[in-house]
């Protein structure tokens, strides 16, 4: 069973609303899909992330391998509807995407509808770590400021999520699988964090 979104994400997300969401899907963004940048190579600095409806933004290919297979089609959700892979979610303020792909495995990644500030991204990062069976630590990598976080979920289940500030968007970025080790995961975090990040640079 899928967990809720962090305490934090929520939190946010009540903020968002009461900072003037109005439940507006969001614009959809068009274009051809840029090629990822490697993980290693990310400058948060130097990117530009929008705010908008990506999941065909995202190329199949990365998808695929995220997903460990050709997944199916994505469950996508936006600015006040309620987060369809979160079961009894509360409405959100974020624009999203899933894919599950043939073993289960399931790459998620969001953006927060409005923007947010480096005071309270640094907010989220600090509390990364205090979420049930889960820990966090700061990444140097993933936007500033950013986080990675592992978490157990059901038996022989790991989520790895990396989240980061872009410019002013908070990108969040994960993937959930079953009997397979942290490292793995993290290696394939990485790639797929990397593919939505540049999905959603606009930056010349």
């Amino acid at each position: 069973m899928l967990r809720r979104l962090p305490v934090l994400a929520l939190v946010l997300a009540t903020a968002l609303a009461l900072g003037g969401c109005h439940g507006s899907p969001g614009p959809t963004a068009a274009g051809t899909p840029r090629t990822a940048v490697a993980y290693s190579a990310i400058v948060a600095s130097r990117m530009h992330v929008v705010r908008v409806r990506f999941c065909d933004l995202v190329p199949a290919r990365d998808v695929s391998r995220a997903t460990g297979g050709t997944p199916a089609a994505a469950i996508s959700w936006g600015n006040g509807a309620r987060i369809p892979v979160v079961a009894g979610a509360d409405v959100g303020h974020e624009l999203g995407c899933a894919w599950t792909g043939p073993t289960g495995t399931v790459a998620r990644a969001w953006v927060f509808a409005r923007a947010v500030t480096p005071a309270f991204a640094a907010s989220i990062v600090a509390g990364a770590a205090s979420e049930r069976r889960c820990s966090g630590r700061p990444n140097p990598v993933f936007g500033r400021p950013a986080m990675t976080q592992v978490c157990s979920g059901p038996p022989g289940s790991v989520r790895v999520r990396h989240a980061g500030l872009f410019g002013d968007t908070w990108l969040t970025c994960e993937i959930q699988a079953s009997r397979q080790s942290v490292p793995v995961l993290l290696l394939r975090a990485d790639d797929w964090c990397a593919a939505v990040a540049s999905a959603l640079d606009t930056a010349g």
